[in-house]
């Protein structure tokens, strides 16, 4: 034997850890696209997804929007005043994809795809770069990579938000590291564009420097003088994003301070439902509500957690405590958002504090070496495998929304929301019925829930039942639905009510406020019926306005000029009904004389 080789054995356990340092990179992009290559043939599920990719196509479309997403919010409400987000790089990302996908959900769907698993690979990097062992990132970034608890942030495109913020979180972290130990000024630029990319996808990335400092000073033992190149990087760019979010959020579309306090308070609970779904994710919904998800399971993942860091000893070191942080701060903002906004505690949110759990039980006994690489490999490829397959069947809750809202009833049952969204989505009449009246049943002030039941009995000609939930609605605090008087009008139109008819759709256009297209062709029906011919035509001609592709309204709109003995105007509209390419009623040319 030559000097200085030493014949060492192949046993099981380093053949295993061969295999695992070998195909490592394989491993981390081959088990997240195993678990969540359905998500490509999703569709939308009309939960915000359909109203920025379909409603905002117009916006999304133009490229030059581009440079106009930073003077707006994400939602930019009629109501300026309204509660809105900065988050201009998500918009980015949806025009980006716009030019690439149109309105193809799949294409979105697979951004997000590509996007979890830079995450899951940068996670890994960040991991050792922070030296935990090479086994142990591997380890946790698998168990990232297949974890149910964010299979939400995946399967559904608005989740693309905390994709993009974990992308740009680590590469910060990861560059102002490369930057403290190398002092490269190339890097120190890389650090400090990633950060502004963070702060611009989400509000919450000003957290990134607080952690990234003490992740400098105390786990890689850098003097605090050397970072204060990086620390002036950081508060360039915090300014400057407080100076442009000011700016789009001068009208007053924050959340008051006041009502943020008292949400706070009580909406602690999150905390600890969150917290037990990144340790024992058995409580799981796709459409959580506060009030309905338990806090048991989050006790037992507190309690299991501190025995953990006890009796190891690990609550010394600085990575326990930097986890520690890092989950909590992350998800401070849930506490914030005022229950008039939202009463959701929604998974997605879990996407970047799910990393800080790893890195507080980064040191515990079963992930370290003092666990047999075997027995090690068995535990955890079995954990691997079981939230690999639950994390695969969450994906396919988000295909459609009534594959989304059947799984958020089977969540929570006793939802009166969720019943009512899932019957909507349901095409047999009867069992849409059934739902309906399930939610009603519940909570009978569900906003809609009459609105949609009079729609219900109104389709199966029980009129004066309709009518009566249709009121209902009417009697329930808070913003009506110009739909809810269209339809009054319908019913009281086939009772041949006429003046209530034009006062139930005079109260649906007020509502409106830029008009109806609906209401002005049901007014032109009525003033036709009652041969008010001119009025009728000025409402056929708002109609369109609205819609100038509205075949019916071109077409009655030459019925009423021949009635008025207007010839020279029907031929007019006539032709342009064709020169539109829309369909001709043969009648109609009988009507005119042949033209």
């Amino acid at each position: 034997m030559k000097a200085g080789i030493v014949n060492r054995k192949i046993t099981p356990q380093n053949g295993i850890r061969s295999f695992f340092w070998k195909y490592r990179l394989m491993l981390l992009v081959l088990v997240p696209l195993t678990v969540y290559i359905k998500v490509v043939t999703l569709q939308f599920i009309g939960i915000d997804d359909a109203n920025f990719i379909i409603k905002n196509k117009d916006y999304n479309k133009d490229v030059s929007n581009i440079c106009r997403v930073f003077e707006r919010g994400v939602f930019q409400p009629a109501d300026k005043t309204a509660y809105d987000y900065y988050r201009p790089l998500f918009l980015v990302a949806l025009i980006t994809e716009y030019q690439l996908f149109g309105e193809a959900p799949g294409g979105y769907h697979f951004t997000s795809l590509l996007l979890h698993i830079l995450s899951v690979i940068l996670l890994y990097l960040f991991f050792k770069k922070v030296n935990i062992d090479e086994t142990t990132s591997l380890i946790l970034a698998l168990l990232f990579a297949v974890h149910p608890a964010i299979s939400h942030a995946v399967a559904w495109i608005p989740g693309q938000n905390d994709l993009l913020l974990m992308v740009f979180l680590l590469s910060c972290m990861i560059f102002s590291i490369d930057f403290a130990i190398s002092r490269k000024w190339g890097v120190y630029a890389l650090q400090v564009f990633f950060f502004l990319l963070a702060v611009f996808t989400k509000e919450t990335a000003i957290i990134i420097p607080l952690l990234a400092f003490f992740i400098l000073s105390s786990v890689l033992k850098i003097p605090w003088k050397s970072l204060i190149s990086l620390c002036i990087g950081w508060c360039s760019v915090i300014v400057f994003w407080f100076f442009m979010e000011s700016f789009v959020k001068k009208s007053g579309n924050r959340f008051p301070v006041d009502e943020m306090i008292a949400s706070g308070l009580g909406r602690f609970p999150a905390i600890l439902q969150y917290l037990g779904k990144t340790i024992l994710p058995v409580n799981l919904s796709v459409h959580p509500q506060i009030n309905e998800i338990s806090v048991v399971w989050g006790i037992l993942a507190l309690a299991g957690i501190c025995f953990l860091v006890i009796s190891k000893g690990s609550y010394r070191k600085p990575l326990t405590l930097i986890g520690g942080a890092w989950f909590l701060l992350f998800l401070l903002p849930v506490l914030a958002v005022p229950k008039t906004f939202s009463d959701l505690v929604y998974e997605h949110r879990l996407y970047v504090p799910l990393a800080g759990i790893q890195l507080l039980l980064s040191h515990n006994v079963f992930l370290t070496g003092k666990l047999k690489g075997s027995y090690r490999f068995i535990l955890f490829g079995s954990v691997i495998l079981v939230f690999g397959v639950m994390s695969f069947n969450r994906a396919g809750y988000f295909s459609s929304p009534l594959s989304y809202w059947s799984r958020a009833v089977a969540e929570t049952p006793r939802n009166a929301y969720s019943l009512q969204m899932m019957g909507t989505w349901v095409e047999d009449d009867a069992e849409q019925e059934r739902i309906l009246r399930q939610a009603y049943a519940i909570d009978p002030t569900l906003d809609d829930i009459n609105l949609n039941l009079g729609k219900v009995a109104y389709k199966n000609k029980r009129l004066d039942e309709a009518e009566q939930f249709l009121k209902n609605e009417l009697a329930l605090p808070g913003a009506k639905d110009p739909e809810n008087y269209f339809l009054l009008g319908q019913i009281a139109f086939e009772k041949k009510d006429y003046a209530r008819v034009k006062g139930y759709l005079g109260e649906g256009l007020k509502i409106s406020g830029k008009g109806d297209a609906e209401i002005y062709s049901q007014l032109a029906k009525v003033y036709f019926f009652e041969k008010s011919y001119d009025s009728a035509v000025i409402n056929l001609r708002k109609v369109i306005e609205l819609e100038p592709m509205n075949t019916s309204a071109h077409n009655n709109l030459v019925i009423i000029f021949m009635k008025l003995g207007m010839k020279d105007s029907a031929v007019a509209r006539l032709q342009q009904i064709k020169l539109k390419g829309l369909r001709v009623q043969p009648q109609l040319i009988e009507l005119v004389g042949g033209n």
